[in-house]
């Protein structure tokens, strides 16, 4: 069989010479070289933005070093389903629960989040979001020095709110205090809404974020008395943190939001505008808004427009959002709100992709999502149970295949890619030569796409030839053990390439970071994430 192949290969690459100096191919090698030499005046452009760029630096005791927004990473679960509710206010005995729907394994199914808040303290409200942002910073702290997150997370109050900017007195403190015990005993209970990362599955269970805390002053296991707080993080928790499941949030424009709305929206809005970042404007119901942020409905646009314009104007102002507007929906029963693309997603999108060129890797900052799931056909019945597939229309190998492929059914280029997808079709499935060679040249991508997925399938078909020209042809749902396999590797290549820009840098540590030279730090220095480009490290001192 292998011989066999070898001749097919030698078959296909001499029709290619034979069909490859007509006028026509001619013309498509001229047309290739002026795209090509298009390209490289597009490189050339974006060499001089990339040089410009590097110059944009601020000094730090007579130093340079990267003018960069302050991003903060959020677990995309506690982002993803409104986990603090807007308020001033502690709401108590009322828990938020949310219902939606979302696709597992090509089908629809209904999922559902309660968020039962502290019996003494209620839901977590606005300035519990503000804590665990600023927390989310120490975390990235611990994971700096460790290598990973680690339990526990170890940080004074003064540091907290340090990173808060807000004044260091005895209420801030007894509110740090507070946050603590709301963080610990709010409970979610999730039926498939929660994606636990290691599992690679959505969950049915119910969860905590702090697993156990203890604060400064209370008595630690060994007998000492803390003189720092203590978190310990739950496992799912510290596993989905350490697998960069994470959304990025800029710190520095979301403390100056005075709208607790607003700042509730701020990692609801990373999701949804990163979602429709192509249509650059995407629309929600009201009624699912309310149910989202656990606040209050009305019937009528006017009071609507009332309770929300402050927030959404306030993120119109900082550039999240162009615009919005409150329409009715087309059956009449509902009102939805259609937000539009704002300057500073593109800009911060903009900014998290160069930072990752800089570093020359995939960012870490970059919302991590699950491959993009086109729209699918529907698998047919027969599929769901791991039984034998019978009735494909097949056109799998047979005696009465031809000795070679039809000329029009030839690639116009035939790459790696190709050979090796017809060898799987041909040999491994048994699809016959000639329907091998078309499916390969009239979508490449998509066979490619049902080859690589089709181990991750709960079913033995007997004919897998037909099964396969069946997928290919109406671009099968592919499962969601595949898509979590891609992300694992995706997660996975991006930890490699970011741990050999490490280990071949002479500037930094083994954690990628260095201690530099600072006014505004003079006697412990600033911590900066090493950009591993000689030209812009050589121009910092580091801190002895």
């Amino acid at each position: 069989m292998e011989e066999s192949f070898s001749s097919m290969e030698y078959l296909i690459t001499k029709r290619l010479v034979q069909v490859g100096h007509t006028p026509e191919r001619e013309a498509s090698d001229v047309n290739r070289k002026k795209k090509t030499e298009s390209t490289e005046q597009q490189q050339e452009e974006v060499n001089r933005t990339s040089e410009s760029e590097t110059k944009s630096l601020e000094t730090i005791n007579g130093a340079t070093a990267l003018t960069e927004p302050d991003f903060v990473r959020m677990e995309k679960n506690i982002a993803g389903f409104g986990f603090f509710t807007p308020s001033s206010k502690r709401i108590k005995n009322v828990p938020k629960v949310i219902m939606f729907t979302q696709t597992v394994d090509g089908n629809r199914v209904e999922a559902k989040v309660k968020i039962s808040g502290n019996v003494e303290y209620g839901m977590p409200i606005t300035a519990d979001q503000d804590k665990y942002l600023a927390f989310q910073k120490i975390i990235e702290r611990c994971k700096r020095e460790h290598g990973e997150v680690v339990n526990p997370i170890t940080f004074t109050t003064a540091e907290l709110l340090a990173l808060l900017g807000t004044s260091k007195n005895g209420n801030r403190y007894r509110e740090v205090e507070e946050w603590l015990k709301v963080m610990n005993a709010t409970f979610i209970e999730s039926e498939g809404a929660v994606w636990l990362n290691g599992k690679k599955r959505f969950a049915s269970d119910s969860f905590v974020i702090f697993q156990r805390v203890k604060r400064a002053g209370q008595e630690l296991d060994d007998g000492s008395i803390a003189d720092r707080n203590h978190v310990w993080l739950s496992d799912w928790y510290l596993e989905n943190l350490n697998a960069h499941y994470l959304l990025p949030i800029e710190f520095e424009t979301y403390r100056q939001l005075k709208n607790n709305i607003a700042k509730a929206l701020i990692p609801l809005l990373q999701v949804w505008l990163y979602a429709s970042r192509e249509a650059g404007s995407f629309e929600k119901r009201y009624t699912e808004l309310c149910q989202i942020l656990n606040i209050r409905e009305y019937q009528h646009k006017s009071k609507i427009n009332e309770k929300l314009s402050p927030s959404l104007n306030e993120l119109v102002a900082q550039g999240y959002l162009k615009a919005w507007e409150i329409v009715k929906t087309s059956d009449g029963k509902d009102f939805k709100l259609i937000f539009r693309h704002g300057y500073k997603f593109y800009s911060d999108q903009q900014t998290l992709k160069q930072l990752s060129s800089r570093r020359g890797k995939k960012s870490e900052n970059a919302p991590v999502e699950p491959p993009e799931k086109e729209n699918r056909s529907n698998i047919p019945e027969t599929e769901k149970e791991p039984v034998t597939v019978l009735n494909f229309a097949s056109e799998a190998i047979s005696d009465k295949q031809s000795d070679q492929p039809l000329a029009e059914n030839l690639p116009s280029v035939m790459t790696a890619d190709h050979l090796e997808a017809i060898r799987q079709l041909h040999i491994e499935y048994q699809v016959a030569y000639d329907k091998s060679v078309k499916l390969v040249r009239d979508n490449l991508a998509e066979t490619l796409k049902q080859l690589d997925s089709f181990p991750f399938r709960e079913i033995v078909p007997k004919n897998k030839a037909g099964f396969l020209i069946e997928a290919i042809e109406q671009k099968y749902s592919l499962p969601e053990t595949y898509y979590a396999h891609l992300r694992e590797r995706e997660v996975a290549e991006v930890h490699t390439e970011r741990q050999k820009q490490i280990d071949d840098c002479q500037f930094c540590d083994e954690t990628g970071y260095r201690n530099i030279k600072s006014d505004r730090e003079i006697y412990f220095g600033l911590m900066h994430q090493c950009t591993h480009d000689p030209v812009i490290e050589n121009r910092l001192e580091d801190q002895n």
